[in-house]
């Protein structure tokens, strides 16, 4: 019993771990040696009474898990998530998709996992283009085989997923999943695999992840500092001589700072925002963007919401024959993949 207890609290020390050192700078050495320190205690427990541990850690695979296997994965991705953003933008790009991003794409990740795909889960989720897609991703059909697949109905697809991945270790990405509906439709297709296999979400409701898995301890990436959303909107907004030098004129740094406040520490709207006052070279432009977003903020009154006022004011600022490119556009649903053809 004790061994479960400590094994326990090292997976949850690790999770704690992988949380705090995402949004952290300077941490690299820090990081490693608590990466020591949980092996030598998880080599000390296997020295120790090995029988019951191997009962213990052979329970836990089989569910959400904290075996080894799941703690030396979380420590694998500390490791990545810390080295990634490193040599990234900062911390004023992450997201919850450029996060799991970040892991998804490195290549200590893409060597542990045998196949890997990506699928994005629109807000109407239809189960069987959730399914078509990963099933594609993960086998790379020839051009023959892909017609086969989509003339599959979508139990069918059920089936052929769960039959290719049954002896595979690998790793799914379920992008900004939203209900515990679309959870439950899609996870029949998923078998247990072979030891390491993974299902990664991304999503704005945390009580998805927490439905997909109680065990689990869902990574939350804070809202941005307001020195940080200005460090962000400087790189959107000015030249890089002038970002590196920090030589921003007193009287564009004091409007910029009123707007960024308005931006609610969101990364979304910082950038967007960014972008827009790229393109506004004097100090009357500025407070032009200024007084818009006040208008479009008074718009949107609930708290955080200040993303959509950016949003709606980058629209207004579009050329007059972009907009109805833009409105077109939405047509699409969230992620799809345009064929050429319609779109023209």
């Amino acid at each position: 019993m004790v061994e479960f207890i400590v094994l326990l609290a090292v997976a949850r020390i690790s999770d704690l771990l992988v949380q705090q050192s995402v949004f952290l700078h300077g941490v690299t050495d820090e990081v490693e040696h608590l990466q020591a320190e949980l092996k030598r205690m998880l080599c000390f427990l296997k020295d120790g009474r090995h029988g019951s541990l191997r009962r213990f850690t052979s329970i836990f695979s089989t569910g959400s898990g904290l075996s080894e296997s799941k703690l030396e994965t979380f420590l694998r991705v500390c490791k990545i998530m810390v080295k990634s953003i490193g040599e990234g933008e900062g911390i004023g790009s992450i997201s919850k998709t450029t996060l799991a991003k970040k892991v998804y794409n490195h290549n200590d990740v893409k060597h542990h996992f045998e196949c890997y795909a990506w699928a994005f889960i629109p807000q109407q989720c239809e189960v069987r283009d959730v399914l078509l897609v990963i099933q594609i991703k993960l086998s790379s059909p020839s051009m023959e085989e892909r017609k086969l697949l989509d003339r599959l109905k979508e139990e069918e697809l059920v089936q052929k997923l769960y039959d290719f991945l049954r002896t595979k270790r690998y790793l799914v990405v379920l992008d900004d999943i939203g209900r515990n509906e679309a959870w439950d439709s899609l996870k029949v297709a998923f078998p247990n695999g072979k030891m390491g296999s993974k299902i990664l979400f991304t999503t704005r409701n945390k009580e998805v992840a927490l439905y997909a898995d109680p065990w689990s301890f869902p990574i939350e990436p804070p809202f941005l500092s307001d020195d940080e959303s200005w460090e962000l909107l400087c790189k959107k907004a000015f030249r890089r001589d002038i970002v590196g030098n920090h030589n921003f004129p007193p009287q564009f740094e004091k409007l910029g700072r009123e707007m960024v406040r308005k931006c609610g520490g969101l990364p979304l709207a910082l950038v967007v925002l960014g972008r827009l006052l790229a393109t506004k070279k004097s100090l009357n432009e500025w407070e032009a963007v200024q007084r818009n977003i006040n208008v479009q903020l008074n718009r949107f009154q609930e708290h955080k919401k200040g993303v959509y006022s950016v949003l709606a004011l980058s629209y207004h600022e579009l050329p007059y024959y972009l907009k109805p490119c833009f409105l077109y556009l939405g047509h699409f649903p969230e992620d799809w993949e345009i064929q050429k053809k319609q779109l023209i």
